[in-house]
């Protein structure tokens, strides 16, 4: 593990970055040059690899939504998108050389798409929304969620391929001049509130299933760069052993010539996708028969659901360590704040992260696996990007936000 000192950012620049900022970014080329003089390297999938730049959505000047880069803290920001669609939820492919996200599409329900050196293609052009894309480890293959024919959120994954929007003969998808108009269940429901738990102490959150939560207040600081404690490290992990890379969910997507796989089957909204390192599985969160969100993991379309957390903290957005062997997420403290937390086991303790009075949400490994990148929100100001490299540790901002927050609007990729 990289060691991490004072001053030193948890991610550098390096020719990956440069590739594809030089790109996304067209209309920045100069600046784009610049970066690539200075030498260097690339930043929710966290996959093994050099830690990179870190993508995000926000307003533009203008007021729309779009998809933005940022390669050093307090850096400014690249912009990738420049159209009207409202783009969000940004992810960074494996290679470094793409970017999945939602958007508007011209049907006005929410559908994927993909921006690339060869400009912009649409994944998907149902009649019905599909929302928080996630690239498989391979790049081929995209995980999200849309409505079922019951109209329950389940997650699918389907080959990152483009979709000839209908009407057209392209795949290539052109910049609409006005925001195309929002259908009716054109994008998924609001999720319910997060509850407030009332307080029992300053340092412990609810404990999960299998033993009390460890503190950011109480875990120790000497345990290595990595955020995963030592202690954990020999256990099973969270993806029982076993199962082929063959029959992997990545493989299944791909080969399966664009028809997208019902992963999900249960009769609950699901949310937030996300890739193992191997592709053989899927962690999402879900309400449980209780009513609360929690940390589920799913390793076959059907399969049954191992679940991961097990409180009344509301756990939410999953994603994987880059040895995939630990799922860091946000969930509830005692006080009924927002926190990041990490678990490296079905049922095990929470090991707390972050432990301050902003709101922390949706981490993402770096996938050097030495820190976290998470959104945070201070008393009265936006949300901005974070990044953290030991539990309680001092945050660095990376962001200075001004126009809107970046809730559920966060990667880093390799």
């Amino acid at each position: 593990m990289i060691e991490m000192k004072k001053n030193v950012y948890p991610y550098q620049r390096y020719p990956r970055a440069a590739a594809l900022l030089t790109a996304l970014a067209l209309g920045l080329m100069a600046a784009l040059l610049a970066l690539v003089m200075v030498g260097g390297k690339t930043a929710q999938a966290a996959y093994p690899g050099k830690n990179g730049p870190i993508t995000y959505s926000d307003l533009d000047s203008n007021g729309d939504r779009q998809i933005f880069l940022i390669t050093s803290p307090g850096g400014s920001p690249i912009q990738v998108t420049n159209d009207k669609r409202k783009s969000e939820r940004p992810e960074i492919s494996p290679d470094g050389t793409a970017i999945v996200y939602e958007a508007i599409g011209d049907n006005g329900f929410l559908q994927i798409f993909v921006v690339n050196s060869s400009g912009t293609f649409q994944v998907t052009n149902e009649q019905k929304y599909h929302s928080q894309p996630v690239f498989s480890p391979d790049g081929k293959a995209i995980a999200y969620v849309a409505p079922d024919s019951n109209n329950y959120q389940q997650v699918f994954v389907t080959a990152a391929t483009p979709a000839t929007p209908s009407g057209t003969s392209t795949t290539t998808t052109s910049a609409p001049e006005s925001t195309p108009t929002l259908a009716s269940g054109g994008a998924p429901p609001e999720k319910k509130q997060r509850k407030q738990p009332a307080p029992e102490s300053t340092t412990t959150s609810t404990p999960a299933a299998g033993g009390e939560t460890t503190s950011a207040a109480t875990h120790k600081k000497n345990e290595g760069s990595s955020l995963i404690p030592e202690s954990a490290k020999n256990g099973s992990g969270i993806v029982p052993s076993g199962g082929e890379a063959k029959d992997s969910l990545q493989v299944q997507a791909a080969a399966n010539g664009g028809t997208p796989i019902q992963i999900t089957t249960d009769r609950t909204p699901h949310y937030a996708p996300e890739f193992n390192p191997s592709g053989t599985a899927l962690a999402y969160d879900a309400y449980d028969k209780n009513g609360d969100d929690q940390i589920y993991v799913i390793a076959s379309p059907g399969g049954t659901p191992i679940q991961i957390t097990n409180d009344q903290n509301e756990n939410e957005t999953a994603d994987f360590s880059p040895d995939g062997k630990a799922i860091a997420y946000d969930g509830s403290d005692a006080n009924g704040d927002s926190q990041i937390f990490l678990v490296t086991s079905p049922g095990g303790k929470p090991f707390q992260i972050t432990n301050d009075k902003n709101q922390n949400v949706n981490a993402a490994f770096a996938p050097a696996e030495n820190g976290l990148a998470y959104d945070s929100e201070p008393t009265g100001g936006p949300y901005q990007v974070n990044v953290i490299t030991s539990p309680g540790g001092k945050p660095l901002q990376i962001t200075t936000l001004k126009l809107s927050p970046t809730y559920e609007d966060l990667d880093w990729g390799t």
